[in-house]
């Protein structure tokens, strides 16, 4: 349910007409403070920046967003204060129709913000700060664009002098829950999205399920600066597909990614 003090903060983003007809008369003591939306970008552009897209909490792994906030003028007057990540993602359609629920009463001031993503067991990760003045009389809205850092996928290959070609395809395990936006098909199912068309290895390797002739790919090949996340590898080894579920960096960062394919003992048997 809306309360009023969020109804209000919805409806002063529009005009005043709206809130004129809305019946949403702001009280004297209206709550300020700062309404945080956030989403996160993709980091890897061998695609190109326009290419990179947008990414869901589910998407990033992050679970937990916590606020460290400093009063500028009192920096004794500090805290620490944690959404669920879900409550603050936003987004651009999200964001005109509806307030985000990661809110945090403060009075008007200027204030510095850190925000940080939490994993259980691990340190957390610092994933943008700045200072905000929380205006009086009306809550701030304060946009993030977040991006997790990269990490290092390196996909060991074996028995490839026993096969012709192969062809590999990263692609999202689940786009519609890691995706900001996604195609549907004509049933409304998800489209599968491919990962990346010109990603290439440290020794020329593609994932764009481009046919490669098996000679001399054994060992580790290194993809270097792959966004963090739960992916599907379609691999098809002379014609006989696989696919396979490959988590790079799900684990926190500073994470060592690797995943080992039999070329000649694909788990799909």
């Amino acid at each position: 349910m809306l309360d009023l003090a969020r109804a209000c903060r919805l409806r002063t983003r529009f005009a005043a007409l709206v809130l004129a007809l809305a019946g949403c008369v702001y009280p004297s003591d209206a709550p300020t403070g700062i309404e945080f939306s956030w989403r996160f970008l993709e980091t890897e552009a061998s695609d190109g920046d326009d290419a990179r897209r947008i990414l869901t909490c589910d998407g990033s792994g992050v679970e937990t967003i916590a606020a460290m906030v400093e009063d500028i003028d009192a920096p004794a007057r500090e805290g620490t204060f944690r959404f669920p990540c879900d409550d603050g993602f936003q987004t651009a359609d999200d964001l005109a129709r509806s307030a985000s629920e990661a809110f945090l009463e403060l009075d008007a001031g200027d204030y510095d913000v850190r925000l940080l993503s939490e994993h259980p067991g691990a340190d957390a990760e610092v994933l943008a700060d700045r200072s905000v003045d929380v205006l009086g009389r009306a809550v701030t809205l304060e946009l993030w664009q977040l991006s997790l850092a990269p990490v290092d996928w390196t996909l060991t290959l074996s028995s490839a002098a026993g096969c012709t070609d192969f062809a590999l395809g990263l692609y999202y395990a689940d786009p519609q829950g890691s995706l900001g936006e996604v195609n549907l098909d004509e049933d409304g199912d998800p489209m599968p999205v491919l990962y990346r068309q010109k990603l290439a290895s440290d020794r020329g390797l593609g994932v764009a399920d481009a046919t490669t002739a098996c000679a001399d790919q054994d060992g580790g090949h290194l993809f270097a600066g792959v966004d963090r996340g739960t992916y599907r590898l379609e691999v098809t080894v002379d014609g006989l597909a696989c696919a396979i579920e490959v988590e790079i960096g799900t684990a926190g960062p500073g994470a060592v990614s690797t995943t080992t394919v039999d070329l000649a003992a694909l788990p799909c048997g």
